[in-house]
């Protein structure tokens, strides 16, 4: 097969669940009618089960209804060992390449959050993003870091010393350089999780402490997923 005629697209990096069904569903409206050629870029799933196997089932019989092929690209550890115990690896063309480089890819998260167990939970529930963790104490530090760095997603606490929530956010919305990045706001208020707090102008989501770990990774997933379909 020539490698030219084939599109890749990646899949998520929590590949289960509602994260696999809505991934499914776009990527099959996004197939067109003259015999596709499609690679899946899987280098950086993290967690993968039934749902992402039978979203790649899914999309490898559209792909094969129109007369096209289908391929795995560069699967992580985890997607190799679920295709192998259910022998699904024999289902499939699987290859390695050089991976994709999508937009943003190499821009790390911030987490502004002065409580140390906190942000530490924050830190290893990121992780698994492929993406490098910094961390602020404060608003100042967060928008002189967020100035330099560049990053994909802010996650900003509401309660801190020295500049609050709801100044540094006003701040990063109010200046061109940070306007743009997403910002998900955390505390343990539950009417601003809610999002029910008109200072919080600009924010992209809120999320209530103590998080789930899974959870608050699949809304900084959604929010970069969301940038790289605006910058496409």
């Amino acid at each position: 097969m020539n490698d030219t005629a084939f599109s890749r697209v990646t899949a998520p990096c929590d590949f289960e669940l509602k994260a696999a069904t809505k991934w499914r569903d776009a990527t099959i409206r996004q197939l067109t009618q003259d015999a596709p050629m499609v690679e899946v870029e899987l280098s950086g799933t993290r967690a993968f089960d039934s749902s992402g196997l039978g979203a790649l089932m899914s999309l490898k019989d559209q792909v094969t209804k129109r007369g096209g092929h289908l391929r795995l690209m560069n699967p992580s550890r985890t997607v190799t060992q679920l295709l192998e115990l259910t022998s699904m690896h024999r289902l499939f063309v699987i290859a390695t390449g050089v991976a994709v480089c999508q937009p943003f890819e190499k821009r790390p998260i911030l987490i502004v959050e002065d409580d140390v167990v906190i942000r530490s939970v924050a830190e290893m529930s990121l992780r698994a993003l492929g993406r490098r963790i910094l961390s602020a104490t404060n608003g100042q530090e967060a928008i002189q870091m967020a100035r330099k760095e560049k990053p994909a997603v802010i996650l900003l606490d509401y309660i801190m010393p020295i500049m609050d929530g709801i100044e540094t956010l006003r701040r990063l919305k109010a200046d061109e350089e940070t306007k743009g990045i997403p910002v998900l706001i955390m505390s343990a208020n539950d009417r601003i999780a809610s999002g029910i707090h008109s200072q919080f102008e600009g924010a992209s989501c809120f999320v209530v402490k103590p998080f789930s770990p899974t959870a608050l990774r699949g809304e900084v997933h959604r929010l970069i997923e969301d940038s790289l379909e605006v910058a496409a």
